[in-house]
């Protein structure tokens, strides 16, 4: 677990802990570097490497490690999550989310682009397979205090790829009102509870040709949602794969 600058080691004993110092300005670009770093380090003595936010859990119980001999990186399906109740008993359930469905499994170093939502001159595949569930509106008490961490962070980004707007979506953090319990619950109400299923990739995403922020040649691309809109018809049951989430929130 990487740990940039914490005031205090909250990093459970049986986890190896790499600490970084916060004194100096916030790069993305270096941050990226220094994760493909570590990653390709650790395969040198592991077979398969998962590079996820401390806030993005993955389901591995049915993954099927053999793919990655021919497949790698895999793309998992990203969920923005909420806890709601259904009938009397509580419910994880998530809406899919194009941003969100990172290469996070591989053998090999993947060349992301910069905040890891995409992957440089890769194809999409088909579907996106792995069920991710990411946290961050699970709780609203630690979304204010991310948002206000994240705001003062980008405040002190390097001053470079401030010019280049690459914390631009950091800009006006709290901009960023959505009650997302209320509105899953509310969402529920007019929309059937789907089962979990891979999420088709076909009409989510544009293709970009790659121009600023890092080094790239006029033919590098990555693919870019074309929305970042949440659809509720797309609500999804996830309990099942993350029951331990229940009892929590």
């Amino acid at each position: 677990m990487i740990d940039h600058g914490s005031d205090q080691n909250l990093i459970p004993p049986e986890f190896n802990r790499i600490y970084i110092p916060r004194d100096k300005p916030f790069s993305e670009i270096e941050r990226l570097d220094f994760i493909k770093g570590i990653c390709s380090s650790l395969l040198r003595y592991y077979d398969v490497g998962i590079f996820v936010d401390t806030d993005e859990l993955i389901y591995l119980n049915d993954f099927n490690y053999e793919a990655l001999m021919e497949h790698s990186p895999i793309h998992v399906t990203g969920f923005d999550t909420s806890v709601v109740e259904i009938a009397g008993k509580k419910r994880l359930v998530g809406i899919p989310v194009p941003f969100l469905c990172k290469a996070s499994i591989f053998n090999k170093v993947p060349n992301w682009s910069i905040g890891f939502h995409g992957v440089v001159n890769l194809k999409l595949p088909a579907f996106f397979g792995v069920p991710m569930a990411h946290l961050k509106y699970i709780s609203a008490t630690e979304l204010n205090a991310r948002n206000e961490s994240r705001a003062s962070t980008y405040e002190k980004m390097n001053a470079y790829e401030k010019d280049c707007g690459v914390d631009k979506h950091w800009h006006e953090f709290k901009e960023d009102k959505f009650d997302f319990i209320r509105w899953c619950t509310d969402s529920i109400q007019s929309n059937d509870i789907n089962d979990y299923k891979p999420l088709k990739s076909e009409g989510l995403y544009d293709k970009k040709i790659l121009k600023e922020y890092i080094d790239s040649r006029e033919t590098d691309f990555i693919y870019v949602p074309k929305t970042s809109l949440w659809d509720v018809s797309k609500i999804t049951d996830l309990t099942k794969y993350f029951p331990h989430l229940i009892g929590k929130y």
